[in-house]
């Protein structure tokens, strides 16, 4: 490595989520098992994922409340990925939502949308 690859250390708290949308498969009557995929991608070494546990019957509104922590070696090539995904234990986790933003653009702190 040379002098001019600046490592970064990436701190994610996954708080909660709001007024999630119903899958299209899922009758409204369903309980609704979300769960939320946290992924980096850019160069080899700085590629990885962590998956929150689901929470059962929390699917609107739930609260994680998770911290992790991923070493960047190239920050400038990477992206950050946030996945959300309808838990299911008897077929694949069905697509929610889906959020993905380059390192550079991320900000410290805590943001809450405006409406």
């Amino acid at each position: 490595m040379g002098p001019w690859l600046n490592g970064k250390k990436l701190h994610v708290m996954v708080i909660s989520a709001q007024q999630l949308p119903s899958s299209n498969t899922v009758k409204r009557s369903s309980a609704v098992d979300r769960l939320v995929r946290v992924q980096v991608f850019g160069v080899e070494q700085d590629s990885a994922q962590e998956v929150m546990p689901h929470l059962s019957n929390d699917g609107l509104n739930p609260k994680w409340n998770t911290t992790f922590l991923f070493n960047l070696s190239v920050p400038e090539l990477a992206f950050d990925c946030f996945l959300v995904q309808d838990y299911s234990a008897f077929s694949r986790n069905e697509f929610a939502g889906q959020f993905t933003l380059p390192f550079t653009s991320s900000q410290q702190g805590y943001t809450e949308k405006q409406e």
